[in-house]
């Protein structure tokens, strides 16, 4: 039975490449090189793959161990930070959308603020209340995705993860120490579609707390192979 040496997952022998030597772990998708010790397969090491594109490495360090004597090991800590923009094609659609958008409304309470609606202004002023909360949306979106990136730092032995310079409300990312984490997992979460098709997908990577509590680490990432990339790489602080 092999195991992985990134998670320490159990690997099937049906996600074994004989011909190449190598092997996929379906628990953190790493690919781990394998080597013969007699019959039998082994797991030596991980196969260090280049970041997916989108997400840019600045810093990668895993902590180390050096022997100071047969009483004692001084551990020194580990050192990561990953950056992720925000920004991908589609924002320049929706910037003109949203210009659009904020422009119609702009000119609606206009017409109301200057009397041309005789005896309707009331109701002019509260009917597009809610496309009024839509562009709010739309707008902060827009902006958050062509200023904001996604920051993850090892540090200290604490991880953190930052959104910015676009403040954003309600995110759940938590600040841990690096010593109370178990493992590290990755979610996704269904993000609903207007027209209910093409259903997407966001992914968080949790932490596993030996506590038994499960907490956000890394929040609002679009793509599964950067959630996976960033999980493995954190995995290797915890050693």
């Amino acid at each position: 039975m092999l195991s992985c040496p990134s998670c320490s997952g159990t690997i099937p022998e049906s996600e074994i490449r004989a011909a190449r030597q190598v092997a996929r772990c379906p628990a953190c998708d790493a690919t781990v090189r394998l080597g013969r010790d007699g019959d039998h397969w082994i797991a030596q090491s991980v196969v260090e793959a280049a970041p997916p594109e989108g997400l840019r490495i600045h810093a990668d360090e895993p902590p180390s161990r050096n022997e100071a004597g047969y009483r004692e090991a001084v551990r020194t800590g580990g050192t990561f930070h990953a950056s992720r923009r925000w920004w991908t094609p589609v924002v320049i659609f929706l910037t003109f959308f949203t210009l659009f958008w904020d422009g119609f409304l702009v000119l609606w309470y206009g017409i109301a603020l200057s009397g041309g609606a005789s005896g309707g202004t009331a109701i002019m002023l509260c009917f597009p209340l809610i496309h009024v909360a839509v562009g709010v949306g739309l707008t902060w979106f827009v902006v958050a995705s062509w200023f904001n990136r996604t920051d993850v730092r090892v540090a200290d032995g604490r991880l953190t993860c930052t959104h910015g310079p676009i403040p954003v409300p309600f995110d759940k990312a938590k600040p841990v120490a690096l010593d109370d984490v178990d493992l590290f997992e990755v979610e996704a979460t269904r993000v609903r579609q207007r027209s209910g098709r093409n259903a997407q997908s966001r992914w968080t990577v949790m932490a596993r707390m030996r506590d038994g509590r499960k907490v956000p680490v890394v929040t609002r990432i679009g793509a599964e192979e950067h959630a996976r990339f960033l999980q493995r790489r954190l995995e290797r602080q915890l050693a």
